[in-house]
């Protein structure tokens, strides 16, 4: 019986990918840091100053007044930019996401 190429299970039955490792790596490192880090800690931790009702200064845009709400995710009523924790970390550094993944998960 010939198996497929893509996929070969481990001894623990397990599904691994052998050509799509670097996409499965992605997919796994995005959905770790997004159950375990919120964009609200994201933010605080860099720098922003996010109030008890969770909103903060957008530093996206001149903002004189609080316009964007930090949650789970970030929506910014001034400019409209939204996203989860790995979009505000690669928006705030100019990089990619899988390397705001990668940063997160340090």
């Amino acid at each position: 019986m010939l198996r497929n190429p893509v996929y070969c299970l481990r001894d623990d039955g397990a599904t691994i990918r052998k050509r799509l490792g670097v996409v499965y790596l992605m997919r796994n490192i995005f959905a770790r840091v997004k159950a375990h880090i919120t964009a609200r800690q994201a933010a605080e931790a860099y720098g922003l100053r996010v109030g008890r009702n969770g909103m903060a200064l957008c530093p996206f845009h001149d903002d004189h007044t609080p316009s964007m709400k930090i949650d789970n995710r970030y929506y910014c009523f001034g400019c409209g930019e939204t996203g989860d924790v790995i979009d505000l970390t690669a928006r705030l550094f100019r990089i990619s996401p899988f390397e705001a993944a990668r940063k997160l998960a340090a």
